[in-house]
């Protein structure tokens, strides 16, 4: 931990760690502080059949690109792996069980308040992320609906839900990958979308499709 600071950075998920190597190379230095145990906290607690819908070859942070031996789309375990070699690799040791409760300007600097510690900086990085804090909407009926109402952050696999019905509500990327998941272990699945959604594959003539949409950045839109 650096007594004398250039930038306090909030959060040691991949964007926090990012900005602390980005700094590190751009020779500033950091604190990082984490609420959590562990480098990328959130990544620990999604559901086990997490995989990037990324690939992997996209997915590196600056500096360090993802090891040549993962597959095209790492796993959950694999990107917490790499979460932590990309500490190791820049030397980035952030300050853990660390939750940030107060952040307030002190003239030129900002001072960041947390339990244990006090922190002063001129710059104070925000990297929580939207991951920790699930939004959880409310229906009419819920109160008096006798089945099981879970957020996907508590999701893990399918085995809870064996010889039940499932709604999942919602076709973003965790909604789809759950309700696959679920559907593959025989559980009966429905899907609840509020609007049409466009299907595109994950990959297309053997490339991931990410690459034909950084190719397509180049080309007229009438044409894409």
């Amino acid at each position: 931990m650096n007594p004398n600071p250039d930038a306090i950075i909030v959060g040691a998920g991949p964007a926090g760690l990012a900005c602390a190597a980005t700094m590190l190379a751009a020779g500033l230095k950091a604190n990082v502080l984490e609420k959590a145990a562990d480098v990328g906290a959130v990544w620990r607690r999604h559901y086990d059949r997490l995989h990037l819908h990324t690939d992997r070859n996209h997915s590196g942070l600056p500096g360090m690109a993802m090891p040549s031996s993962y597959p095209t789309y790492p796993s959950r375990a694999e990107m917490v792996a790499y979460l932590e070699s990309y500490a190791a690799r820049f030397d980035i040791k952030p300050v853990f069980d660390t939750e940030v409760s107060c952040i307030a300007r002190e003239g030129p600097r900002w001072r960041v308040e947390s339990g244990r510690h006090e922190f002063v900086a001129p710059i104070v990085v925000i990297a929580t992320g939207i991951a920790d804090a699930p939004y959880c909407p409310a229906w009419p009926g819920m109160d008096g609906y006798s089945g099981e109402i879970l957020h996907s952050s508590r999701y893990r696999n399918p085995a809870p839900y064996a010889g039940r019905r499932v709604l999942v509500v919602g076709f973003g990327n965790s909604g789809g990958e759950i309700a696959l998941d679920l559907a593959n272990a025989g559980v009966t699945v429905a899907l609840a979308v509020r609007s049409p959604v466009q299907i595109i594959p994950r990959d297309l003539l053997g490339f991931p499709i990410l690459s034909w949409v950084i190719l397509y950045r180049r080309l007229p839109a009438p044409l894409v």
